[in-house]
């Protein structure tokens, strides 16, 4: 691929507050970006030669009719659906951050199913300054989308249908009604194979959570100046006297 510049890269359905973020060596700019996408949950996608990052919020679905699906040796039925097991599921989430608006203290918050059994802890580590609530509602996202996201589906399109791309929404219809899916991997061939895991929308609805103020050290003013001269002998009389 041609080498990008600013004008490559599309931000414009971005609209989040970084209060700090730290890179602690050189890297490449996906691992630097990693931590901010995974945090703010955005998704960035090529679409013919433009870089865009998509917020994730399950919103702009496009309906996809049964009759266009079609058929493949690779997909069981017209749309192939797949559970991931409970056993690989961490029923307890939690970050580290920096805490924002305190002595940056390193702190921790976590969010635990409900109905956990497993007591797996995922623990992630985040070189960015956040508040309390923010952290917490990063960890319930991260925790919802886990479990949302155990449904899977394999289908395939026609070269037809209207070209979809990863971070697109579809909205297919199953047993039991209407389901979202976020696309995460499309191969063009003679046809487009598609894989995406199920979403719901209300899981990027951040919730109101109350705002803890960060703990802060009492200041300690320095003690006043005491200057004493001291006239100490010489150490072998050669020295300068002052």
């Amino acid at each position: 691929c041609g080498r990008a510049d600013l004008s490559d890269i599309d931000v414009e359905q971005l609209h989040e507050v970084v209060r700090g973020y730290s890179i602690g060596q050189i890297d490449d700019v996906r691992a630097a970006l990693q931590p901010l996408m995974l945090c703010y949950g955005v998704d960035p996608v090529e679409r013919d030669g433009l870089l865009r990052f998509l917020p994730r919020d399950g919103q702009g679905e496009t309906a996809v009719d049964r009759a266009l699906l079609a058929d493949s040796d690779e997909v069981d039925g017209l749309v192939e659906q797949v559970r991931e097991p409970e056993a690989e599921l961490a029923g307890r989430v939690q970050v580290r951050f920096v805490e924002w608006g305190g002595d940056h203290d390193v702190t921790a918050e976590q969010a635990v199913l409900a109905d956990d059994a497993t007591h797996a802890l995922a623990v992630t580590d985040l070189p960015l300054a956040l508040t309390r609530a923010e952290a917490r509602q990063v960890v319930s996202r991260w925790l919802a989308e886990a479990r949302i996201s155990r449904d899977a589906v394999r289908f395939q399109l026609p070269p037809s249908m209207l070209p979809l791309g990863a971070g697109d929404v579809v909205a297919l219809p199953l047993e039991g009604g209407e389901q979202l899916y976020r696309i995460d991997r499309v191969e063009q061939a003679e046809a487009q194979m598609v894989e995406a895991v199920r979403i719901e929308p209300g899981v990027y609805t951040p919730s109101e959570l109350p705002e803890d103020l960060p703990a802060q050290k009492a200041f300690a003013p320095p003690v006043p100046v005491q200057p004493l001269f001291m006239d100490l002998p010489l150490i072998t009389g050669d020295e300068v006297p002052h």
